[in-house]
């Protein structure tokens, strides 16, 4: 993983070496502005993650950087599936204050965000006037991750339940049972697809939306004991572009992948950074700027 590190800030320079780019680094961020920047891109990275797990995994902040896109990565809000109001206050705070500071307050603002990381990308995105959203693999259905956490600690899935066990718990003490009560899902979650439950991703009809995922049901049937497609965050990804869609929104791609979920040491796994292209990604950028 180090020599990924290495290999980015060698690029850097090389690509760069006439007009530097400015790299600020906080406790919050890493914030990396090319000469000239076009637009600004904003990554959260999954649960536990931070910038230099972002540079480790992707190669999007390169392509970016390498397009003279600004890129803001994320080491703070790692430990997210939903935001309470105050932390959606507090993190648009830091995100219009670093703009300003750093002159890229009149630049368009896209965000990307992987698992967790997407579920905040899908519930800051109004805030901060969003120009472009894409989300990689994200359990956007809160209560329908209850019920999958739920499934695992019943299998028994050994060790593997670890996660399981933390985010069950976590909803049954913050929003109890969803079968008794669901209001609370649909007050926090990006979207409830058992009551097609949208007011959080209520964005402007012609933003741009992109919805990754790697339903490779196979990969998953090896590790975890009686797992099914419902299983997967593919369905309530699938589900709420076809919700959105039925909304009006004009600019949103469901994309699924086939083998391209690759760890940066190449070990499988569909869900991953990978699935989203990042020349795809650039280019998707750069046509709606």
């Amino acid at each position: 993983m180090r020599n990924i590190i290495l290999l980015f800030t060698l690029f850097l320079f090389l690509s760069c070496k006439n007009n530097p780019p400015k790299i600020i680094q906080t406790d919050d961020y890493e914030l990396i502005i090319p000469n000239n920047p076009k637009s600004i891109l904003i990554l959260f990275p999954g649960f536990n993650g931070d910038a230099k797990r972002i540079k480790q995994q992707s190669k999007i902040p390169i392509e970016a950087i390498d397009n003279n896109i600004a890129v803001m990565l994320f080491n703070s809000y790692n430990h997210h599936l939903f935001l309470y109001d105050d932390e959606k206050n507090n993190l648009e705070e830091l995100i219009s204050t670093t703009l300003k500071v750093n002159q890229l307050e009149n630049k368009n603002i896209f965000l990307g965000g992987f698992s967790s990381g997407g579920n905040v990308t899908l519930l800051i995105a109004n805030q901060i006037n969003a120009k472009g959203i894409f989300i990689i693999d994200a359990p956007v259905d809160l209560a329908n991750f209850y019920f999958r956490c739920q499934k695992k600690l019943q299998n028994n899935d050994g060790e593997i339940t670890q996660f399981p066990k933390y985010f069950y718990e976590l909803f049954n003490s913050t929003f109890g049972n969803p079968n008794e009560d669901i209001s609370l899902y649909e007050n926090y979650s990006p979207y409830t697809s058992a009551t097609n439950f949208t007011y959080n991703i209520d964005y402007p009809k012609d933003m741009s939306i992109r919805l990754y995922t790697e339903p490779d049901l196979e990969f998953y049937q090896k590790i975890f004991n009686d797992f099914s497609f419902s299983d997967l965050n593919t369905p309530s990804i699938k589900k709420m572009y076809e919700d959105l869609k039925n909304n009006g929104h004009t600019d949103i791609k469901y994309i699924e992948t086939t083998n391209k979920g690759f760890r940066a040491d190449r070990t499988r796994s569909p869900h991953s950074w990978s699935i989203a292209d990042e020349k795809e990604i650039v280019k998707w950028i750069l046509k709606n700027n």
